[in-house]
């Protein structure tokens, strides 16, 4: 395939996501941001209690602890402007973040200084990987309710919508099984099989087990930077048999080897 091919394939893939990646600020910046922002801190101190805000694009950023830095993440979501009720006006909210969130938020930064397209499609996926664990930790009162489209607008259509978002915890849970089927997804929430790959594409505009490899892909780029863990070890931790399957995995989503990945995360952290 020729390389101006497999960009354009990289750039279709990624305007499939939920979330699609624009910039990374060290800082935040004051004006209104036509985009979604994501607002973390910079140091995570307390891991139990760090909190992550979303804001809607054009609403000014207020934050309460000014005491340290936070990155702002700036990303596009049609799925956020269409799929939930986002005032533009006022809304923003602040979740939480859960273990599996905070995984990620670490990773984010280290991925956006990478210069190519491939590592923006992965940050991309990391997004929609982060957004899926905090509209689930939405406290009620803030948790929007989805607006489905027209056919889907019944008590049905909404269950549906939880459904799913039900079956991306239960895939992230259970990823680590190299069994973990499609059916075995279908199972957990009551659904067919092609039924469930219907309703799930729908809503994150890429199928199941597509979902799941860029789960496992996510996760064992986080245990290559964060721990010593071998590659066999690694492989079995995130649910793949075979590791020369995981290695070509991780090439295609970094350009170069796990252990390379590794090495040049090493350098630098110096």
């Amino acid at each position: 395939m020729l390389l101006n091919e497999k960009s354009i394939l990289m750039l279709q893939f990624e305007k499939m996501l939920p979330a699609q990646f624009i910039e990374l600020h060290s800082s935040i910046q004051e004006e209104h941001s036509p985009n979604f922002q994501l607002i973390w801190p910079t140091v995570i101190t307390d891991p139990e209690f760090t909190y992550v805000s979303i804001i809607a694009p054009h609403v000014r950023i207020q934050l309460d602890d000014h005491s340290c830095q936070h990155y702002c993440l700036h990303f596009q979501s049609t799925f956020l402007e269409t799929a939930y009720d986002i005032n533009p006006k006022t809304n923003s909210l602040r979740v939480l973040a859960s273990s599996n969130a905070l995984n990620i938020l670490v990773l984010l930064p280290s991925l956006a200084n990478q210069f190519n397209k491939q590592w923006q499609v992965n940050i991309s996926c990391a997004i929609t990987s982060l957004l899926g664990e905090m509209l689930d930790r939405f406290p009620e009162k803030q948790k929007p309710e989805p607006v489905l489209p027209k056919k889907y607008h019944s008590d049905d259509g909404l269950k549906s919508a939880r459904a799913i978002l039900y079956a991306t915890r239960y895939m992230k849970k259970h990823m680590s099984n190299p069994q973990l089927s499609l059916q075995n997804v279908a199972d957990a929430i009551g659904y067919n099989s092609n039924y469930f790959c219907q309703e799930f594409s729908k809503i994150f505009s890429v199928s199941p087990i597509r979902f799941l490899n860029h789960l496992r892909v996510l996760r064992t780029l986080q245990l290559l930077e964060q721990s010593e863990l071998s590659v066999n070890t690694i492989c079995t931790l995130v649910g793949f048999t075979n590791p020369s399957r995981l290695s070509s995995m991780v090439k295609a989503a970094s350009g170069m080897t796990p252990l390379k990945f590794r090495r040049s995360k090493k350098m630098q952290s110096i």
